[in-house]
């Protein structure tokens, strides 16, 4: 599976699309063989706890939707704690599904730095007008400018669908 860093999916034996009635059958299947209570094997208690987190996940439509952006931009050592991130807004205060990743560029103490945003068509256009501005009237003749234009619109063009 492409956004499944943490193999949630991949331990309940679901995918993107597994309705809830399947995925909480799927669960209680594995947590029944992997329950410390009945299962002796020194990683049970690991693997129930992992399958338990998974679920609680995979479950919530809200986590289930962020967990699949993170994996995208994270791989497993460097994914953060999900019960401490907040539901995404948009840039606007406005909590919405239609989230993208954007591969950003920008010009900090003359150096270009790229980051990736989780964010709305709308922040991603936000973002390039506010540092195409800043970036402008602080290099107007340096080509590192242009180089940086070029990515972000073809960023906004690649993720417009």
């Amino acid at each position: 599976m492409l956004f499944d860093c943490l193999k949630y999916f991949e331990l309940l034996g679901a995918d993107e699309y597994t309705n809830e009635a399947a995925l909480k059958a799927k669960y209680h299947e594995k947590a029944k063989f992997w329950h410390p209570d009945r299962n002796t094997s020194p990683q049970a208690l690991e693997i129930f706890q992992k399958l338990t987190k998974a679920y609680d996940v995979l479950k919530n439509p809200k986590l289930k939707t962020l967990y699949c952006l993170l994996s995208i931009i994270y791989d497993e050592k460097t994914f953060p704690n999900i019960d401490r991130l907040n539901t995404y807004k948009s840039a606007k205060g406005i909590e919405t599904p239609y989230l993208r990743v954007f591969s950003m560029q920008k010009i900090e103490k003359g150096k270009i730095i790229t980051e990736n945003l989780i964010g709305t068509y709308d922040d991603a256009l936000m973002f390039l007008r506010q540092n195409t501005v800043k970036n402008f009237l602080y290099v107007l003749f340096n080509p590192k400018f242009y180089k940086i234009l070029k990515h972000n619109v073809a960023s906004l063009r690649d993720n417009s669908a």
